[in-house]
């Protein structure tokens, strides 16, 4: 027997984004109905791509979220939090990490293990927070390009399709 498809609406005040490897947030859950289970991450928090992107480093803002399986979130200890910038973290390690994953054939991976046995140097707050600038700057022109290249090549589409379509 067909039933009549049923509409969840979520009211978006109340859900908690869901992050995989990448900054973008892969969807969203009601937070009155999360299994328990699932574990909230208090942000800003770095997430830690484990598989696909195995190493990379994101820095996510929000005040709380989940990290589906794909990935892991980690946060510096209360103790070291005043002496570390994510930003300046996540954008200086982003590539030492990538290269330290399991394997560069197929889907590398790059467990919780692997990170707890990392030695970092951290340089003073200052440098950090100065450089993180940097990073982020460069993020957004990443944006801007990624934008612009689009916006080109649509507008490159048009022009060849009119032309084609005109005698």
């Amino acid at each position: 027997m067909l039933t009549k498809p049923t509409t969840i609406e979520l009211n978006p005040r109340n859900t908690v984004p869901v992050y995989s490897t990448s900054d973008v947030a892969i969807g969203s859950l009601d937070r009155n109905k999360l299994p328990d289970s699932f574990n909230l991450v208090d942000g800003p928090a770095i997430v830690v791509a484990r598989k696909g992107y195995a190493g990379r480093l994101y820095v996510i803002e929000d005040a709380q979220f989940i990290v589906h399986e794909d990935a892991y979130p980690i946060r510096p200890k209360e103790d070291y939090e005043q002496h570390i910038n994510l930003w300046w973290f996540a954008g200086h390690y982003s590539a030492e990490f990538q290269a330290d994953r399991t394997s560069f054939w197929g889907i590398g991976d790059f467990p919780r293990v692997r990170f707890r046995n990392k030695v970092v140097m951290l340089p003073s707050r200052d440098f950090q927070d100065k450089v993180a600038q940097l990073y982020r700057r460069r993020s957004s022109l990443i944006v801007q390009i990624e934008s612009s290249k689009d916006y080109f090549y649509s507008s490159v589409d048009s022009v060849v399709k009119a032309s084609l379509e005109s005698p």
